[in-house]
Parts: structure tokens; sequence; C-alpha cells
């Protein structure tokens, strides 16, 4: 749904998460998410995305419908470009906990444009910041299964990831 609050120190919709759970579904090791990632097509890039639970679909499905958008509203463009991230086997940055990223299920969109909360100079802005994210490209992802890390107290706007069991 819309942006329409701050998220609270440790409020971060979705963010919970049981590893044991997520690795048996979309693979335990970078070995095993690499062989269940197939290529996706998104916007201007072929990325690795993970094939198993329906996530590449979806995945191609966001991709179809954002092209829509941005097709009529050129300046999505701006939110959307450049694709930066898929799969990569590594931790969240500060953390020892396993990133979704890692699991070959979430994706980054213009980190220039769309801060994480680590690397945002104005945190005085940071809910207009979030409210100036296109709702209708939240609503697309949203809308397939993926949740957004701009709801997170430490908010990460670029970022994506598939969550299809949480919505």
């Amino acid at each position: 749904g819309p942006m329409d609050w701050d998220p609270g120190a440790g409020e971060h919709p979705g963010r919970r998460r049981v590893t044991d759970f997520l690795t048996e579904v979309y693979g335990r090791n970078a070995a095993e998410v690499s062989a269940a990632c197939r290529p996706v097509r998104f916007l201007n890039r072929t990325v690795p995305f993970n094939s198993r639970n329906g996530a590449a679909d979806a995945l191609e499905r966001v991709a179809a419908r954002l092209a829509e958008l941005a097709a009529r509203d050129p300046g999505l463009r701006d939110v959307l470009y450049p694709v930066v991230g898929t799969f990569n086997w590594r931790t969240i940055a500060g953390t020892s906990r396993l990133s979704m990223h890692a699991l070959g299920i979430a994706i980054d969109i213009n980190p220039g444009r769309n801060p994480y909360w680590r690397h945002h100079r104005r945190p005085s802005d940071r809910l207009a910041r979030r409210q100036s994210f296109p709702k209708e490209v939240m609503e697309v992802f949203e809308a397939e299964g993926f949740i957004w890390g701009g709801k997170w107290a430490e908010y990460d706007i670029m970022h994506f990831e598939y969550r299809p069991a949480l919505l």
C-alpha cells in the first residue's frame, strides 16, 4: 500500500526472515542458488533471478508492466534505470544475516535516485523521499509478490524482494 507514514525505529514491514526456510526454498549455498537462477530481461538488462517458487516468472511480469508504464511516462526512467543488482551471494551490509540478493530473489533499481539509509546524506527528508517514489512502480512490484525496502525504518528505497508468502 501507499507510503504515508515514517516507520519508527525497528519497524521493518516484511523484513523479518526465517533464513532456514528461505534457503530451503531458494538454495542453501551460492552454487545451488546460481544453478536455480535463469536470465530475465528486466528493462534495459538481462539479470539472473531465482526460478524457484515462481520468482523469475514474477520478475518478468513486473518488467513487462514497468516497460509499459515507462513508455507512457518517460519520467519513470529516472526512477527505474539503471538496474544494478540481483543475485550476489553475500550478507546484508553491517550484519551477519544473509541478503535476499544471495538467494537471487531481490533486485535494486537506480541507487543514485533511490537511496539506502546508510548512504542517504539528508535523513531529515526520509519520508518525503519515500513518498516521492512513484506509487505505481511500488504497486506493480507488490502485485507480483515483492515487498519494498522503502517501507523499512532503515530504508532501502532501491530494493525489492520476492516474498509472496507475506502478501
